[in-house]
């Protein structure tokens, strides 16, 4: 499998003083992969890790390294039994063993034949080994497409877009298209075995706890989970919720797809004071490009950058917090010409 449209991606680096570019690696939709739609993760001797959605030797997707003179190396190419399309951030342990998802593959049997995804871990110099290969769409978890978090125990925490016993209207990967599926999506747990457990499954159509999760999870120092969802709640825009560790959900914000923003996707920032910040990827104002605001810790919701298409539109990554600096990235808008949507930017918003 390919991805159409035009370019296969690149690694980059950004100067945040000047806003210089550099360019490290170029992907060619080869063996090396295409479109590495997660972030990245650095050792300690700078070399930078990701995962590439497309391409490699059997079109699955790639694990890859690039070194600071920009060579780049394939670690691993997926071959859809083991995996097929990891889109999320990779997890970097200290034993530089990464750890990460796939959207499909795994089990083909399952999913409409693509497979429901899995977890993996690739040790240093060794075979990928598959820690749990997701079963959906009625009783398991299914499709996650952001990374995981750990804890001190070694446990795994995500999330996947579907998985559950309810019924929901969600985007089906493998085909690019909206489809009437059952699995509203879960927040899960995967101990150091393998063992996974739901730790929550979210609602049906309109449900005021959301359904379809993008994103990574946080987690503060009780052991409380945050994050977004992108559809559904009381206006069917999305939601931000919390999760505590017993998996009772509260939901801290719904949406209402208007000024406020909706279809919150990158997940959440928090900062030491328990404030969280995020992205939405539509409605804020007349062109619907999104918005970035802030949640504060006593439930406050704050709007504090409208997206015009000029200075970006729909973000979709996770931001990036800074001491008082936000930076993210959105995936159109900037320089528009031709009635294009433009090929996104690069931002930062000073906090007071």
């Amino acid at each position: 499998m390919t991805y159409p449209g035009p370019g296969c991606g690149v690694v980059f680096k950004l100067n945040p003083g000047t806003g210089q570019q550099t360019v490290l690696y170029t992907f060619t939709d080869g063996a090396d992969g295409a479109q590495p739609w997660g972030g990245l993760v650095q050792d300690s001797s700078g070399n930078l890790y990701g995962a590439a959605a497309f391409g490699g030797s059997n079109g699955a997707g790639v694990i890859y390294k690039v070194d600071p003179a920009g060579h780049q190396t394939v670690l691993h190419s997926f071959n859809y039994t083991d995996g097929a399309n990891p889109t999320g951030d990779l997890l970097l342990e200290v034993s530089g063993t990464l750890v990460g998802t796939t959207v499909t593959g795994g089990n083909l049997s399952q999913c409409y034949g693509q497979g429901c995804g899995v977890v993996f871990r690739l040790n240093p110099g060794d075979q990928l080994k598959v820690l749990r290969s997701f079963a959906g769409p009625t009783a398991d978890a299914a499709n996650p497409t952001h990374g995981l978090i750990r804890d001190k125990a070694g446990n795994l925490y995500g999330t996947t877009e579907n998985g559950g016993p309810r019924y929901c209207f969600n985007y089906e990967f493998a085909e690019a298209v909206l489809t009437f599926i059952q699995g509203c999506g879960v927040v899960f747990k995967l101990d150091p075995a393998g063992k996974e457990t739901q730790l929550y499954q979210f609602g049906g159509f309109f449900s005021s706890d959301g359904s379809d999760p993008r994103t990574s999870l946080i987690r503060d120092a009780a052991g409380n989970f945050y994050g977004t969802t992108f559809d559904d709640g009381l206006y069917g825009a999305g939601t931000v919720f919390k999760l505590d560790p017993t998996g009772h959900e509260t939901v801290l914000y719904n949406f209402q797809g208007g000024t406020d923003g909706a279809n919150p996707w990158g997940g959440l920032a928090r900062d030491a004071a328990g404030n969280l910040y995020g992205t939405t990827n539509h409605a804020g104002g007349p062109c619907y490009c999104g918005t970035v605001f802030e949640l504060d810790w006593q439930g406050n919701y704050t709007v504090l950058h409208t997206f015009a298409g000029t200075d970006g539109q729909y973000p979709e990554a996770p931001l990036l917090l800074v001491g008082n600096v936000l930076y993210g990235i959105t995936s159109g808008g900037g320089t528009l010409s031709d009635g294009n949507f433009g090929t996104g930017v690069i931002f930062e918003i000073t906090l007071p």
